[in-house]
């Protein structure tokens, strides 16, 4: 488990251009940056991660705080979805309605704009 404790008190001096889209498809959750990281990333909707501009980070450490340009925790209960910024974004938290079909694109300022896609993205 993650200590949110510690990492809430991280200083935040740095703002980064972050941007990503943040996709539901049945038990899957699908992270695609165009902006700030170059990947994108799917996993079980069901984890609790902590994303920076490398990808998943796990287990959290004084060097990958002091290197992640931007931290984002991603924990789910139920159909909500929260993303805690940790750093390197303007805002503490977001939550999100994890709906299958439906996307999300959001920056380092908050939500830019919610889709419902007609297709589904493929893992």
């Amino acid at each position: 488990m993650l200590s949110i404790a510690l990492l809430t008190s991280i200083d935040n001096p740095k703002e980064v251009d972050v941007t990503f889209t943040i996709s539901f498809k049945d038990k899957k959750v699908q992270f695609e940056f165009s902006s700030g990281a170059d990947y994108t990333m799917a996993f079980h909707a069901h984890k609790t991660v902590l994303l920076n501009q490398y990808g998943m980070v796990s287990p959290i450490s004084k060097s990958d705080i002091e290197q992640s340009e931007f931290l984002i925790e991603y924990a789910v209960k139920g159909n909500r979805v929260t993303l805690n910024g940790i750093k390197g974004v303007k805002w503490d938290n977001l939550t999100l309605r994890k709906d299958s079909g439906v996307s999300y694109v959001l920056n380092e300022d908050g939500i830019l704009d919610t889709k419902r896609s007609s297709s589904d993205f493929e893992f």
